[in-house]
Formats: structure tokens, sequence, C-alpha cells
């Protein structure tokens, strides 16, 4: 019995160091440096808009509604983006949700009054093309439309990311 529990309290040390100092894992099939194709996204409102169209640096963030890390994360962006919008700098932020109705969208943004862009992919091409894992998915390009950052959470540094 006492050498199930030393190895137990060993192993719960070794996940807790390697998951401290270990590199992000991949959330999606895409590798750093890469760049993604041009999308067809929609808004909860219906306007369409491409993804090739937007400003980059890009930060895109891959939510669902009912995800508790998801509404903290959408909004420490909403007031970041307000902030670096502020200070007029050039870079876009979008949110996409994973697979649900515009109209449950459009209340979930009403309710929290998000001003940043959302966009919905009800048929989940982007998450199923882009292999996304789960949410928060995020994902950060740089100016050359290359991939610098792809995770589970924010990185500590994000907007830093975007302005630099």
């Amino acid at each position: 019995m006492k050498q199930l529990v030393a190895v137990t309290v060993v192993t719960l040390i070794i996940v807790f160091i390697g998951s401290t100092y270990a590199k992000p894992i991949a959330v999606t099939n895409l590798s750093a440096g890469d760049s993604i194709k041009n999308y067809r996204l929609i808004s909860p409102t219906g306007n369409v808009m491409e993804s090739d169209s937007l400003t980059y640096p890009l930060l895109i963030s891959v939510f669902t509604t009912w995800c508790k890390v998801c509404k903290t994360e959408l909004k420490h962006l909403d007031e970041g983006y307000h902030q670096l919008k502020k200070d007029k700098k050039s870079f876009s932020i979008i949110a996409v949700d994973a697979g649900e109705s515009q109209k449950s969208i459009r209340r979930y943004i009403r309710r929290r009054n998000l001003q940043l862009p959302v966009y919905v992919d009800t048929k989940l091409t982007f998450i199923k093309d882009l292999t996304i894992l789960g949410t928060p998915t995020v994902l950060i390009f740089d100016k050359n439309k290359k991939l610098i950052f792809q995770g589970n959470d924010l990185p500590q540094k994000w907007k830093e990311m975007l302005i630099q």
C-alpha cells in the first residue's frame, strides 16, 4: 500500500512539473509558421466575411457559449480589443463560435455586450478543416500571416504579440 501511495505521489509530481514547463500542445493541424487559407465566415446577423480581408496580425478565438473558460476569455479579449483600438493599433481580433446557431450567438453577444467581431461556424467547416480539438482555442498570426501561437488559453503577453 505504501508503494502504491509513493508511486502515485511521484507520478503526480512528474505530471505537474511536466505540465508546468512543457511547450504548448498543438490544438490544430497547423504548425508554427503556417498560414491559413481563406475562409468565409458568417456573422450572427448574416453578414459574410472573408478571412483574407482581415488585418494582420490576427487573433482568432474559437469558443462555445457553454464553455466557462471561453466566457472569461471573451471578456478579456473584448476589453483588450477596445484598448488596442483606442490606441489606434492595426490588428484584427475575431471570435468564432463552434457550431451553434446564429440566433443563440446573437443572444449571447447581446447579454454580454460584446463589441469584438464574432462569427459562427454552424457547419463546423472552419473547425473541421483546421482539426480544432476543443474550446477555447486561440490562434495568433503575425503581420506576415504566419502562425506564431496556438493554445487553449490566451498567452500572457497576447496584446504585445498583436502589436509587435
